[in-house]
Order: C-alpha cells, then sequence, then structure tokens
C-alpha cells in the first residue's frame, strides 16, 4: 500500500483546539475504525546504531526516509512502514503487514528504499530498535478533502520503555496534521492559521531520540523537545 501527501503539523493545547473544531464544525467528519472513533497506537522505530535516519532528517537531507512498525492495539493490526519525503516535499508511505522481524521484511525494504548492495546491508544487517512512542490518535475526514488527525497523550522513549510526555504548563498538548493530496492548505489550516496557530516542525522520532540523547543536536525540532516531561517509565513489548 502506498500513499503520497503534503503534510502540515501544529502544536497546541486541547482546549484551543476544541474550540477551533467546534467554530469550524462545518469543515470536517469524525472518521471511524472497527466502528472505533479514537485509535491507540503504539510505534517502533528502527535505525541504525549511529542513527543514520535521525540525522538525515534533522540535516533535512533530500529523500530522507524513516523506517517503522506501527501497532494498532484496537485492531490488532501490525504494519511496517517506510516513509520518504521526495523532492516536491510530499510524503511518500508506504507499508506491509508485519512478519516480526526486519530480516523477514527485507525484501519489502528493498523495494521501498533503493535496490543497491550498501542499502541492503544497512536495512538487513544494521538496523534496530531505537525508540518507541504511543498515543491516541482521533481521525477526521475534511469536508474540501483530505484528512486531519489528531494526536493526544503522546508519550516517548526508549525502544524499551515509554518515559517522556508531551505536557506544557499544565495543559495537554496535542499534534494536529493535516494531510492533502495537494500542495494547497486545507479548510481547516486556514482556520487553524486564523487563530494563529502556525505550522512547525514536528517529529514524533525526534522528540522520542530526544527524551534519551539529551547530547544530541536537534536544529528546528528544539523548542518542541523543552515540553517533554519526565513520567514514570511504562514498559511496552507490543511490537
Amino acid at each position: 500500500m502506498t500513499s503520497t501527501r503534503v503534510d502540515r503539523k501544529y502544536l497546541l493545547p486541547e482546549d484551543e483546539l476544541e474550540n477551533v473544531l467546534s467554530t469550524n464544525s462545518n469543515l470536517w467528519t469524525t472518521e471511524s475504525v472497527a466502528g472505533l472513533t479514537t485509535q491507540r497506537y503504539e510505534t517502533m522505530y528502527f535505525d541504525t546504531p549511529e542513527l543514520t535516519f535521525f540525522h538525515a532528517a534533522r540535516g533535512q537531507r533530500p529523500q530522507r526516509c524513516k523506517v517503522r512498525v506501527r501497532y494498532y492495539l484496537d485492531t490488532d493490526d501490525r504494519f511496517i512502514e517506510v516513509k520518504r519525503r521526495n523532492t516536491r516535499d510530499e510524503t511518500v508511505k508506504v507499508r506491509q503487514p508485519w512478519a516480526g522481524s526486519i530480516a523477514q521484511a527485507g525484501h519489502f525494504l528493498h523495494e521501498s528504499l533503493g535496490s543497491s548492495a550498501t542499502v541492503m546491508d544497512l536495512l538487513v544487517d544494521h538496523l534496530v530498535p531505537t525508540a518507541q512512542t504511543a498515543y491516541e490518535r482521533v481521525a477526521l475526514l475534511l469536508s474540501s478533502g483530505g484528512r486531519m488527525t489528531i494526536d493526544r497523550q503522546l508519550m516517548v522513549g526508549r525502544h524499551d520503555a515509554l518515559t517522556h510526555r508531551l505536557f506544557d504548563d499544565g495543559s495537554n498538548l496535542v499534534i494536529v496534521e493535516t494531510k492533502s493530496t495537494g500542495q494547497s492548505p486545507t479548510a481547516m489550516d486556514r482556520a487553524l492559521w486564523g487563530q494563529n496557530f502556525r505550522p512547525l516542525s514536528l517529529s514524533k522520532y525526534a522528540l522520542a531520540i530526544a527524551s534519551f540523547r539529551p547530547d544530541l543536536p536537534l536544529n528546528r525540532w528544539t523548542q518542541v523537545a523543552s515540553r517533554l516531561s519526565p513520567q514514570s517509565p511504562l514498559l511496552t513489548a507490543s511490537c
């Protein structure tokens, strides 16, 4: 399965998002999956021990990518996904069911990321679990086309424990992402702009890395990472 889209991300307090949604209720409808309007996600990210993918994203290198396994807790589905940023600044995502190991996903990764022996060696021989995230997601269908996702209760950490939560001054912060098939902003983008919320650079993987590698420079992610709050470690092994 392949999808190509333009993403715009926002970070705002949950109560302020509720005001934006109630004011613009004609612009969206709630999307449900298996009869549920809220989905619980856990994601395990894979990288080299040197964090090759992290540093490529931090440096905004062309055609950078992520490799992750996403677990949908409510439907018990697991997929391995590759996300790439193409030369038009679009996000291209491909995925297939997770067979349980990176080695078993070698052909899929080969097809998704490249065909050279160097790439294959990097993927099959050196990819390891590096970080994880967990959150709740609500998805909205936009009347003008496209989708919007709302991620709540984000926790991040090492591959073996969730240790930090995105929190700020007593407010629950939510990550809002609009997804469209073209470069034009959606009506919900314009509604958010009208309330002085602007798109920002935000990576859940980068936040997870920042939670346990404070020695690494974050560049454009520094401001968001400063809102991570330590929590009692929560061990997970779902992926």
